[in-house]
């Protein structure tokens, strides 16, 4: 009695210490286990005590635990086994990280309006009538245009608002996954150079893997006063067109209807055409505003306007923000002319370059496929 007394007085001294209660409880586990399955030759159970022995006032479980000190047969020790390793990575000492990828070297800006050389330009619309172009929000277009002086030739890209890419990080923000015009809502906000038009620039450049040299940008009220000084626009319409949900700010919509045939648009109704994407799809979208752009371009190479080009170039120094120089804008203006409807290419990035997916956080958006964007980003430089 005294040296169970001495025991209990040891346990309660070093009960703090919960790395005692780990050993005694896998001790006790591994012992119950061995004692249950060892059969009657190897370890014979302990005699339970008589219920007569138990106090009154026992519990079950105080009674589970008198048992009879009788002598029993001694197991023996268990090894332990050696933890053996799965596999190994070892980093070597020196070693250096690689180096961020350079985009690979695209041909060299035009000195003349001849060529040789290539430009690449983002044109880019935004949602809004204000005039600072610097303002927190997506772009609603994008178009990569690729003008060869040499050939002549021109090469339009649509790119998809929808294309799910990383956006690039800059400074102390790290990299996103967003939709490809997220990049004008950040520049601003991540202190990028040259602000929101210019981090969009990046992002394109990045996720398409292309040089894009230079950049434009419209609002809403600058396009509609460029195609309103043009005298309007005049479209062939295949098939009548009807939006029932066409938006006229962020709580009011209203019904479009465009009939089939020849139409003519102002600023404010080719807006409309533009926008509108109800009827059909984001890639008939993107069908209407290069349909809106050829138009201006036929028109702007029409007698009847070719000679206030002049004056029109002028206008379009307050309806559209861009970091061409003047000098740049003199050689497209001289080398546009000279390629013909037939010398361009008109490309949108649909199913044919993308296929549909669904985030985790259940947005709709797409997914390069990279075998049907190569052919076509080659002609902007990436390489094949």
């Amino acid at each position: 009695m005294n040296l169970l007394r001495a025991g209990l007085h040891w346990l309660r001294s070093v009960a703090p210490d919960p790395r005692l209660w780990i050993v005694l409880g896998v001790s006790a586990g591994v012992g119950g286990a061995l004692w249950l399955g060892g059969g009657a030759g190897v370890a014979r159970a302990p005699d339970a005590a008589p219920q007569s022995a138990l106090p009154a006032t026992a519990t079950p479980l105080a009674a589970a635990t008198v048992v009879s000190t009788a002598t029993a047969a001694v197991l023996p020790g268990t090894a332990q086994p050696t933890a053996r390793p799965t596999g190994y990575f070892i980093i070597l000492p020196g070693a250096t990280p690689m180096p961020t990828p350079v985009l690979p070297e695209a041909p060299p800006l035009p000195e003349t309006c001849s060529g040789p050389g290539q430009m690449n330009l983002l044109l880019m619309g935004v949602d809004g009538r204000t005039e600072d172009l610097n303002i927190f929000g997506r772009a609603d277009t994008l178009l990569l245009l690729a003008v060869d002086f040499g050939l002549p030739a021109a090469h339009l890209l649509s790119v998809a608002r929808d294309l799910w890419i990383t956006v690039p990080g800059y400074g102390a923000y790290l990299p996103v996954e967003g939709r490809v015009n997220l990049g004008y809502a950040l520049g601003e906000k991540y202190g990028y150079p040259g602000g929101n038009p210019a981090f969009q620039v990046f992002t394109v450049s990045q996720a398409l893997g292309v040089r894009v040299d230079r950049y434009a940008v419209v609002n809403f009220t600058g396009f509609e006063k460029i195609i309103d000084a043009l005298g309007g626009l005049d479209v062939t319409m295949e098939v009548a067109l009807r939006d029932p949900l066409y938006p006229l700010d962020k709580d009011t919509t209203m019904v479009l209807e465009i009939p089939p045939g020849d139409v003519h648009l102002d600023g404010r109704t080719a807006l409309m055409y533009a926008r509108t994407r109800h009827a059909d799809s984001d890639f008939g979208r993107m069908r209407r505003q290069q349909k809106i752009m050829m138009a201006a371009r036929q028109k702007l190479l029409s007698p009847a306007v070719i000679f206030a080009v002049p004056a029109l170039l002028q206008f379009a120094f307050t309806a559209v923000h861009s970091d061409l120089s003047v000098e740049e804008m003199g050689l497209l203006g001289c080398a546009l002319p000279r390629i013909g409807a037939e010398g361009i290419t008109q490309h949108l990035m649909d199913y044919t370059m993308t296929r549909a997916h669904t985030t985790g956080g259940g947005a709709q958006v797409l997914l390069a496929e990279p075998a049907g964007m190569a052919p076509v980003l080659a002609l902007f430089g990436a390489p094949p």
